[in-house]
């Protein structure tokens, strides 16, 4: 009796430490993978995968277990450009981006001035670019020192430079001006830089907008779309322009 008692004991250990032999549990499989074509306009753009930086840049590809992932685009110059895709198991996607350019700048429009011979009028000639306001330069108005740009009569009809005014407080600020090769105020041509080749003016029966260049290094770009004459007989123009507000910044 003994000898069966020790016998079925080691039978049940046996099949205990067997039942604990961890060498026939199931083995979780590999998660899958697959891929990712990443093409950008323009390319260059680093490739961050879920806020991690991937250390590759467009055009590249990235590898990472099926799922969705949250996809961000940078480049110098240009907005970033985030976006949810999915990758599939065993599978390459691919996604084309255009990069918007990371403007900075403010549209004005429908403003009117009226032509001067450096009078004291009360009718706004000269333009705020950076505030896109119609202002007068009489020297009873606190603001004129503000003005970039007038409409002259003593020189023809031009849209002038302020620092041009002659009146005995004259206006300081200096406006350059640089005519487009276009009518087309949205053909997304930027400014040139300015240097001695622009002027202090442009006619005023110019087709073509204006690049400008003011007191404050801010470039603007300016076109005249339409013209008339007042009932007391005064010349005015109606221009609309884009006023970039990052100094020195030429994109338009």
């Amino acid at each position: 009796m003994k000898f069966r008692f020790l016998l079925i004991v080691t039978l049940l250990l046996g099949l205990i430490v067997t039942g604990c032999d961890s060498s026939d549990d199931p083995v979780a499989p590999e998660p899958e993978k697959g891929k990712l074509a990443v093409f950008s306009t323009p390319a260059g753009a680093e490739i961050f995968l879920d806020g991690s930086n991937t250390n590759k840049v467009t055009p590249d590809t990235v590898e990472a277990d099926a799922g969705l992932y949250v996809i961000k685009l940078e480049l110098e110059g240009y907005r970033d450009t985030t976006f949810s895709i999915t990758i599939t198991a065993n599978q390459t996607g691919v996604v084309n981006v255009t990069l918007k350019e990371d403007n900075d700048f403010t549209f004005y429009g429908d403003v009117i001035i009226y032509e001067t011979a450096n009078s004291a009028v009360d009718q706004p000639s000269g333009i705020d670019l950076s505030a896109g306001q119609a202002l007068g330069i009489s020297e009873s108005n606190p603001d004129r020192q503000n003005i970039d740009i007038y409409y002259s009569s003593n020189e023809g009809k031009l849209v002038r430079s302020a620092h041009l005014v002659q009146l005995i407080d004259p206006l300081s600020r200096n406006t350059y001006f640089y005519i487009g090769g276009s009518s087309n105020l949205n053909d997304g041509v930027n400014s040139p830089v300015q240097d001695a080749s622009w002027e202090f003016g442009m006619d005023d029966d110019e087709n073509n907008y204006a690049f400008l260049y003011d007191e404050d290094g801010h470039y603007s770009k300016l076109k005249i779309i339409e013209r008339g004459v007042a009932n007391n007989g005064v010349a005015w123009v109606k221009v609309e322009w884009f006023y970039n507000n990052r100094i020195g910044d030429t994109k338009f």
